[in-house]
């Protein structure tokens, strides 16, 4: 009879215990969820970003090679 109630605490406990592990497991689910989704969103922000800089880049060459032009126009001129 006191192994029986021994042996009823220990599985209460592991119960317990299981319970716990299983609600921690599920949190974490929860954050790594939550991770992979602003990791997506940085990833298309950084894409975006990457885009605009490209673009960035092309009209500034773009305007050098007119200054240039200017500026050779102007050498000409005198």
């Amino acid at each position: 009879m006191k192994m029986d109630a021994t042996l009823l605490k220990k599985i209460e406990k592991l119960t317990l215990y299981n319970s716990q592990l299983e609600k921690a497991n599920r949190q974490q689910q929860q954050k790594r969820q939550t991770l992979r989704i602003a990791n997506s969103q940085l990833t298309e922000k950084v894409q975006v970003l990457e885009a605009q800089q490209q673009q960035s880049q092309q009209e500034l060459r773009a305007i050098q090679q007119l200054l240039q032009k200017v500026l050779k126009n102007q050498e000409g001129s005198k």
